[in-house]
């Protein structure tokens, strides 16, 4: 069978991206941990445990359903240590609608995870890409870190954001700057983020990272743009929506 690929365009792009004035550019808007920890009405870690695509009810649409078994909670709250959260977008046999920046998920991987509006918006994790970290192995000493999408090693914090810690790429090659959306006339005028410093040989480990957001989380918690944390319920399969409207576009060569 022939496979197909579709990549929503800027209809479902829109609420996470602007135009750059006088072009007809778009950029992704980067969002400090500042504006993650006030956002997000769940923080917590957390392993890849399931993995489920369902359709829309006219079977037009696919939308995929992510569970993690949750370790800790910083922010909000759960049931039964567990939630599943729902991602539009996802694989039906040969055919495969991507959501260009959606974050992905491999089961049996440990993440920290920034939610809001779980089974409502299209894509719960804050700031797409900006509000997932992955816990991985510090090649040189083998401690467990956690790191960001960019494959930078996370510290303490400053000023509202990480120190980052430049790690040797596991290809050889360096970590990407930026996130390209993936549809024409599409730039990226800024690094979403501060390039990573070597700042020493020893990188911190998982732990001093999450203390540090504990203590963020607990700065934050006066501030006017702090949303109180919540109990976030799981999204269910039987909730996905009547219909989706949206546009495809081919895929990359």
């Amino acid at each position: 069978m022939r496979s197909l690929t579709r990549t929503l365009t800027s209809v479902l792009l829109l609420a996470f991206c602007t135009s750059v004035q006088g072009t007809r550019a778009t950029t992704v808007l980067p969002m400090n941990l500042d504006a993650l920890v006030d956002e997000a009405q769940l923080i917590f870690t957390g392993t890849a445990v399931h993995r489920e695509v369902v359709l829309s009810q006219d079977g037009k649409f696919p939308f995929t359903f992510v569970t993690f078994r949750v370790d800790e909670t910083f922010k909000g709250e759960v049931q039964h240590h567990e939630v599943t959260l729902r991602f539009h977008g996802g694989t039906i046999g040969d055919e495969v609608v991507v959501v260009v920046g959606t974050p992905e998920f491999e089961r049996g991987e440990r993440y920290l995870l920034f939610i809001a509006d779980n089974g409502i918006t299209r894509f719960p994790v804050v700031g797409w890409q900006q509000g997932q970290y992955r816990f991985d192995l510090e090649p040189r000493s083998g401690a467990r870190i956690l790191v960001d999408d960019q494959g930078h090693a996370l510290g303490e914090i400053e000023h509202g954001h990480w120190q980052r810690y430049a790690l040797p790429a596991k290809d050889g090659t360096g970590a990407p700057t930026a996130v390209l959306l993936g549809q024409e006339d599409v730039e990226i005028s800024e690094p979403l983020f501060d390039q990573a410093e070597d700042r020493s040989p020893n990188v911190p480990d998982a732990r001093t990272a999450l203390k540090a957001l504990r203590r963020h989380i607990g700065s934050r918690s006066e501030r006017t743009t702090f949303v109180p944390g919540r109990l976030v319920k799981s999204a269910r399969p039987e909730d996905v929506p009547v219909s989706v409207e949206w546009k495809s576009v081919p895929p990359a060569r």
